[in-house]
């Protein structure tokens, strides 16, 4: 049996991101990267074609482009799935087309960026039947695992505030 093919919209090169989601893509051992649309600009999408080892057909100017030709394609040569690496703004309206497209969605969180678009989303995929799903991965991420411990051994003490952040890059 042959590995699940997924597409990537983001994730480029430049992208904070990408490379830990395309590290993971390699670990699960089932998954394939198949095709993407990696950049805020044609030319940083295409840049990833050799890095990536892609096929020049395979790689995409934009997330536009990359979705219509895999809704044009049969079945069984269509992506099983995009996961989507991008900035906040953008998980709605990649998100919605890919519905449209009948292609399903494995989108980094955020959801959306507010509760209008949370609902048009849930009530797309409702109506498509086409999946949606969100990775939230903090539960495994060492440190919270690490604290989890502390809590539930009795290392804290009584803890009255906690305060958490995260900064990452531009964010």
């Amino acid at each position: 049996m042959g590995k699940t093919k997924i597409g990537m919209v983001g994730g480029g090169l430049a992208s904070f991101m990408g490379p830990i989601h395309r590290q993971a893509i390699e670990k699960v051992g089932t998954l394939q990267l198949a095709c993407g649309a990696f950049g805020s600009t044609r030319q940083s999408s295409f840049d990833c074609q050799e890095p990536y080892g892609l096929d020049v057909h395979d790689v995409f100017g934009s997330y536009r482009d990359m979705l219509r030709r895999q809704a044009r394609l049969p079945a069984e040569e269509r992506v099983s799935f995009i996961t989507t690496i991008l900035p906040n703004t953008m998980h709605y309206p990649v998100a919605m087309m890919a519905m449209d497209c009948g292609i399903p969605v494995l989108a980094e969180k955020p959801f959306t960026c507010n509760m209008d678009e949370a609902a048009n989303l849930a009530r797309k995929a409702k109506a498509t039947g086409v999946p949606y799903r969100i990775a939230l991965v903090y539960p495994a991420y060492s440190m919270l695992l690490k604290a989890r411990k502390f809590f539930k051994d009795g290392v804290l003490g009584r803890i009255r505030r906690f305060h958490v952040s995260m900064q990452t890059g531009w964010m």
